[in-house]
């Protein structure tokens, strides 16, 4: 079995402009790249600014998904969460310039 230590992860996030999905995250180490997580905007009962994180997932059929990664140990998945959901929190404190749909810069974004 390969041993990997979740810290040596490297999180990428992706800021979103959705209703629920407020960001994508790769997760990668060394040539290994997995993305797909979702950084997902949690029910306000939890907290205003509580999220959750989604592993990857395929659709299959109309309202069904399959999760594609796993990990074996309960305790690591928790402790890879955390490491997206601070990333998020540290882009978020810093956002890059604003994006529109289509991923172009928005002029009203830039400084004169």
């Amino acid at each position: 079995m390969l041993n990997i230590n979740i810290d040596d992860f490297d999180v990428k996030i992706y800021l979103r402009q959705d209703r629920y999905m407020l960001a994508q995250a790769e997760v990668s180490i060394g040539c290994l790249k997995i993305s797909g997580f979702r950084v997902m905007k949690n029910k306000p009962q939890y907290g205003e600014d509580s999220v959750f994180v989604v592993e990857p997932r395929v659709k299959l059929g109309e309202k069904n998904y399959k999760s594609i990664f796993f990990l074996d140990d309960r305790e690591q998945w928790g402790v890879l969460q955390n490491k997206i959901k601070n990333a998020y929190y540290e882009e978020i404190k810093n956002p890059p310039l604003n994006l529109n749909e289509v991923g172009v810069i928005d002029p009203k974004d830039i400084p004169i």
